[in-house]
């Protein structure tokens, strides 16, 4: 054979080899082929953007269709043998490499395929590709257009659209890398060093929308772009956009430009600035957190939360903010966030705020500082030992706008340690132990508590008899099953307590921190042991019986001798005492059905009435006598007075007068069966009468005077198919009175009812919403490409929600009104005073076109026939597609407000908005 058929054989055999379409990049897709896009840019654009108005914000990605026709095998079998040729290949290069695996040698195969033609030219190794959806691409990397030509010796690969009738270049090249797609009339990019250039390009990064006139690829996450257009609107004609001259932009973390303005509908605008910086939504970037403009009717006009957030890794971050205001006010916070994957989490802030005490004596000399720090920590996933923070501590509680807890002027703190062990000599028991110091400060009373610390020892319950018949390694014991559930469960205690509230009374209280030594010495400490033993007996099978038996021992070192019945007139005495005490008794309750059938076919099938009663008793002995040494007795011309040698213990002490107390409960439900109609077939459901419905009281049989306790009525249920709730409680005295003196006789043996109504509380509540129409919901469940799609414009975060809940709105919902009636009435009745209030809270919520809704929310006192000011509010929200403005205002309370906000939606760009709060006073 001659050497020129030689060569034309083999670059026969070389162009078609080449010209069966591959691609993979693995063992996994070894099989894979190349989905052409076989859409038109028109089509595509009309899924990524919406015209304008239309109900959508959906960013959707083209369809990759499969339509090649050739043999799997074949694909297999060229795969394999580009395999074994590229194992060779760098086996012989790196003789050293002991192995070699399929990702280490597939990376230079290139899928491709068109449909119109395909031409080589071999001496310059190009392959010109011509027709619709013609692909080509390596790893992840995937581009579809009209025209591509691609070199194969330096992998760089050159594609254009195409030029449609009216002369504009449609469809457009478009260009997939990880999931990423890119638009645009003319693209060069090459795989391997993944560089690349573009022109009129367009693409969706996340929330954004980026149309630039030239870009340029030089990372595999850094672009260099000219003539940007960014927006979060996707109508084709955006209602905002941001357009800067040059842009760089990092995938996924930020965008940085030179000087940019706004503009709205095509118009430029004056707004913008000399410089751009612009965070995608993602935790794991540092950047500049922007100050928020307002107005603060006391403090003046503020920069508020302005400052700069430090992410060092995943496991923990620092964020730093200021506040100015006009009239001096200046606030420094300093917050940090940290977490170990499966072992803890928590979080800091430190607070520190300056203040002026007017506006004309500003210096530092006459500032007042407050600071506040709290911590939160927890421990996560570990059964043997755990810590738990939470811990708020600060100087003052004025200038603390923003605690929840500014009202109650309270503080609390407690830090807490506990840890499962076994004591080695009883290694059958588990124990665990809890070891914590708090601090609680009531700026309001001037009162400071702090524990240091508390020591709690508990261990599991204990079953003797499962442990006996497990030793024994017999199943047959006798009272095994007996005893089966006999528990037993020891915890011991102890707490020392420092406090600057002094003796008995409210307004004796000293200085915490200055008279530590005589807080010190008043300090408050002791053990206390207790010992529960309980069981579950079944009886008949019906009952559940309960018994259990308490003991409890207090470990004290100093107690009270009195010299006088006057509380005050005592001496400390200081030595080891005991202080125990014991109590018994049991419960009994069991379960009562009654049911009445009318057959499946009637409009009620059946009604059930269960009734569930439950007997107690407890008996507790009297402490008080003198052998105990817990109290002491002084006659007064009004009998006996007894002083209470443990008064101010840390534990409390022993009861004072014995007690035999049997309780009673019953409780009703009732309920009906009925057939339901919307629904096919014999399908029933339950509706509720009463979902519950019990009286309950006691009987001291040891009491003289007045055994009998209180009764207590009440109910709860929900009307017509959970339309209407309802909920009573009350409480009544069983005895008579006659000139407001409680007598030795019954209410009822004058005539009175079950007795003297004390107090109850009434609530009645309901509410309304609309429902959408089978249209509506099969509009939003289905959404083909060639429908409208809803509109789901980002939403605000969740923390955004959290931290400014006036500045979100639910838009999805039509309508909703909610009306309570809440009546609550007490009678003191030794000093017959009765009190009743009666309240209409409501709500509700409406839009009153397709953009628009307003909402209130309100409190009406019946009684003063009024509207309650600082409960009424009204809510005006209005949807500007990708901007909202909101509008919230407080008309008629103490201190009027309102709260005004315009902002676009998407999270990423949140810090654009203006939030303005303005408080006056009435006048």
């Amino acid at each position: 054979m001659s050497s020129h058929k030689k060569i034309l054989l083999t670059s026969l055999l070389l162009i078609s080899l080449l010209s069966i379409p591959t691609y993979a990049s693995s063992d996994d897709d070894a099989s894979f082929l190349p989905l052409p896009i076989l859409t038109t840019n028109k089509q595509y654009f009309q899924k990524i953007l919406q015209p304008p108005y239309l109900q959508s914000n959906l960013l959707h990605h083209p369809l990759l269709m499969d339509e090649w026709n050739e043999s799997e095998f074949q694909m297999a079998a060229f795969i394999e043998e580009k395999k074994e040729k590229a194992k060779a290949k760098a086996k012989t290069d790196n003789p050293d490499n002991e192995e070699v695996t399929s990702d280490d040698v597939l990376q230079d195969i290139i899928g491709y395929g068109a449909k119109d033609s395909i031409e080589f030219d071999m001496i310059n190794k190009i392959a010109l590709m011509r027709g619709e959806g013609t692909t080509i691409g390596m790893g992840k990397a995937r581009l579809t257009a009209h025209n591509i030509s691609f070199n194969w010796d330096n992998y760089t690969v050159i594609a254009t659209g195409h030029k449609n009738e009216k002369g504009k270049i449609d469809p457009k090249a478009i260009f997939l890398n990880d999931q990423t797609i890119y638009l645009a009339e003319e693209l060069r990019y090459n795989f391997k060093s993944h560089r690349g250039k573009a022109k009129q390009l367009f693409t969706p990064q996340g929330e954004a929308l980026l149309r630039a006139k030239a870009a340029k690829k030089d990372t595999p996450d850094t672009y260099y772009i000219d003539d940007m257009h960014f927006t979060t609107c996707n109508c084709v004609k955006p209602h905002y956009a941001v357009k800067a001259k040059t842009i760089k932009y990092v995938d996924g973390k930020r965008i940085a430009s030179g000087p940019f303005r706004f503009e709205f509908y095509g118009v430029p605008t004056p707004l913008g600035f000399f410089y751009g910086l612009f965070y995608l939504p993602t935790p794991q970037a540092s950047g500049i957190i922007f100050p928020q403009l307002g107005e603060d009717p006391d403090k003046g006009f503020y920069l508020r939360d302005g400052g700069y957030y430090f992410y060092f890794n995943d496991y923990i971050d620092l964020a730093c903010r200021g506040s100015i205001y006009t009239k001096g006010t200046r606030e420094i916070k300093v917050n940090s966030n940290y977490i170990s994957r499966y072992s803890f989490k928590g979080d800091m802030l430190y607070r520190r705020t300056t203040t002026p005490h007017s506006d004309e004596l500003s210096i530092a000399e006459d500032n007042e500082t407050e600071w506040q720090y709290t911590w939160h920590h927890e421990t996560l996933h570990n059964k043997v030992r755990s810590l738990m923070a939470d811990v708020d501590i600060r100087n003052s509680f004025r200038a603390m706008a923003y605690n929840p807890n500014k009202l109650n002027g309270k503080t609390q703190s407690k830090i807490r340690y506990t840890e499962n062990f076994r004591l080695f000599w009883f290694d059958w028991l588990p124990y665990t132990m809890s070891t914590s110091i708090a601090h609680n400060e009531d700026f309001s009373k001037d009162i400071t508590n702090m524990t240091l610390p508390h020591i709690a020892i508990t261990g599991s319950p204990l079953y003797p008899a499962r442990l006996w018949s497990k030793r024994s390694n017999s199943d047959s014991i006798w009272y095994k099953d007996l005893y089966l559930n006999l528990s037993i469960k020891h915890t011991s205690e102890f707490q020392n307590e420092l406090t600057n509230k002094i003796g008995t009374q409210e307004d004796e209280t000293i200085k915490f921190w200055s008279n530590k030594r005589r807080v010190w010495k008043e300090k408050r400490y002791g053990f206390k042991h207790t010992l529960p033993v309980e069981t579950n007996i079944k009886i008949f099978s019906y009952f559940n019986l309960n018994p259990f038996f308490k003991y409890t021992e207090r470990w004290y070192f100093k107690r009270r001798n009195y010299t006088s019945p006057s509380p005050g007139d005592f001496k400390t005495e200081e030595s080891w005492y005991r202080v125990w005490d014991w109590n018994t008794g049991a419960k009994l309750s069991t379960s009562i059905y009654g049911t009445y059938l009318w057959g499946e076919e009637a409009r009620i099938q059946g009604i059930r009435h269960r009734i569930e009663p439950i007997l107690g008793f407890t008996y507790t002995p009297d402490f008080s006598k003198e052998n105990y040494q817990y109290y002491q007795k002084f006659p007064t011309a009004n009998g006996e007075k007894k002083c209470n040698r443990f008064e101010n213990a840390i534990f409390g002490t022993a009861p004072e007068k014995d007690s035999a107390i049997l309780t009673g409960k019953i409780d009703n439900i009732l309920e009906l069966k009925i057939k339901d109609t919307s629904k096919k077939g014999n399908a029933s459901k339950k509706i509720p009468i009463f979902e519950s419905l019990y009286m309950e009281t006691g009987y001291d049989f040891l009491e003289k005077e007045f055994p009998l306790q209180d009764i207590k009525l009440g109910g709860r249920t929900r009307l017509f198919d959970e339309l209407l709730s309802i909920e009573y409680d009350s409480t009544l005295d069983p005895y008579s009175y006659q000139r407001r003196t409680r007598i030795k006789e019954y209410a009822w043996q004058h005539g009175n009812g079950l007795g003297t109504l004390k107090q109850y509380n009434l609530k009645i509540g309901t509410s309304f919403k609309s429902k959408q129409s089978p249209s509506e919901q099969a509009t939003n469940n289905n959404n083909p490409l060639t429908d409208e799609a809803p509109d789901e414009a980002p939403s605000p975060s969740e923390e955004t929600v959290i931290e400014y809940p006036s500045q979100y709105v639910d838009a999805d919902l039509p309508w909703e009104v909610k009306i309570a009636y809440h009546r609550t009435y007490t009678y003191q009745i030794a000093q017959d005073q009765k009190k009743t209030t009666n309240h209409i809270p409501m709500s509700g919520m409406c839009s009153i076109s397709k953009n628009w809704k307003i909402g209130f929310e309100t409190d009406y006192d019946i009684d003063n026939k009024e509207l309650v000011g600082d409960a009424t509010k009204i809510n005006i929200a209005r949807d500007l597609h990708c901007w909202q403005i909101l509008f919230a205002w407080a008309p008629i309370a103490k201190r009027q407000s309102y709260d005004f906000s315009i902002g676009i939606k998407a999270n990423m760009l949140q810090d654009v908005k203006f939030p303005h709060t303005v408080a006056y006073d009435k006048l």
